[in-house]
């Protein structure tokens, strides 16, 4: 009960700061995304706490009715924390992800200090303890960035076209083969054969950069289109000119001129970055995270996602409930429904 009243009254204290805080605009974002975190993992702490007290009580029942209970509960404790980040991330000013593991660390934090009092005693709760902030954390902070995308702007892009005075299909032809691909580190090719011809880089290379191959009106010429970005665990880092991505990308822009030059005698300069604005939308869409893609689907799969939904309720009922096969085979349903809607770009 002293542990759920410190909590408490801390949580008062926040909120107070926080009306405080509105008389400086620019720093208010920044402090409530720490004290959203802050809040979430007060919440967080009492019912990690609430859950082991009343387990520590029911495991000792082993009967089928105390294991459904166990796993209701600590499925709701699982997603206790991503439903606090989702309801925060919402609601920051600045769309800023607040991450589960963060919630889970302070959360990890309060518990060690305000319970356990870092005795020798609670060693092994305290261990276990760490093991499930930390490394469910983890995981939890995958389903958020993949659910709510990462935070990025068109700012946080660095863009650049060139204007190609050859016809498209030679420039393509130079920009596909495997020389070409292989010295611009451009592993990925994006299938859509609707849109310009786009390569990527892997997903290991640092600062990362899609090309795109357009046409222009003129026959004889094409435009290459240049998107670079340093990409965060939960954002897009702003590329600065005093930054090293800023000259990688200058680098890499002088590079392929000289290589068309080089290689094939094809003249290549600069022209408006403005052609470079479509790809830009291609690339913030890239972070927009599957809920907000969810929001942009059609009736079909939007429909499709609920059947899947149901499929997944009801067979993990049918195995809590001790019919595996009916189970595992209701469970199957949602596999090629969500490969379907939300892998396929």
């Amino acid at each position: 009960m002293e542990f759920r009243e410190t909590i408490f009254q801390t949580i008062t204290k926040i909120i107070e700061k926080i009306k405080s805080l509105k008389s400086h605009p620019s720093d208010y974002p920044e402090f409530l995304w720490i004290i959203f975190v802050f809040v979430g993992a007060c919440f967080n702490a009492v019912i990690i706490r609430n859950f082991a007290v009343w387990f520590s009580f029911v495991s000792h029942f082993r009967t089928l009715d105390s294991a459904i209970a166990i796993f209701l509960y600590g499925t709701f404790v699982f997603f206790t924390p991503i439903i606090m980040s989702w309801i925060f991330s919402r609601n920051h000013p600045e769309k800023r992800l607040v991450p589960p593991l963060y919630i889970q660390a302070v959360s990890f934090g309060l518990l060690l200090f305000f319970v356990y009092n870092i005795q020798p005693a609670y060693f092994i709760e305290a261990y276990f303890l760490g093991i499930y902030t930390f490394g469910f954390g983890l995981l939890q902070n995958l389903i958020m960035v993949y659910a709510l995308g990462k935070t990025a702007t068109s700012d946080n892009i660095f863009r650049h076209s060139l204007l190609v005075h050859k016809n498209i299909d030679k420039v393509k032809e130079i920009v596909l083969s495997k020389q070409f691909r292989n010295l611009f580190l451009l592993k990925r090719k994006i299938q859509n054969e609707e849109t310009p011809l786009k390569l990527r880089t892997a997903r290991s290379v640092d600062w990362q950069y899609i090309i795109e191959v357009k046409e222009t009106e003129k026959k004889n010429e094409a435009i290459i289109n240049f998107c670079f970005y340093d990409e965060g665990s939960y954002n897009l880092k702003t590329i600065e000119e005093t930054d090293d991505s800023y000259d990688y990308a200058l680098n890499k822009i002088d590079h392929i001129i000289k290589y068309f030059l080089r290689h094939y005698k094809i003249k290549v300069e600069s022209t408006s970055e403005e052609n470079a604005e479509s790809l830009v939308t291609f690339v913030l869409d890239d972070f927009l995270g599957k809920l907000a893609k969810i929001q942009e689907m059609t009736t079909r799969k939007k429909i499709s996602l609920f059947v899947a939904g149901i499929s997944i309720v009801a067979g993990i009922g049918l195995i809590v409930f001790n019919n595996l096969a009916t189970g595992v085979a209701t469970l199957s349903i949602a596999v090629p429904i969500i490969v379907d809607v939300l892998l396929r770009r």
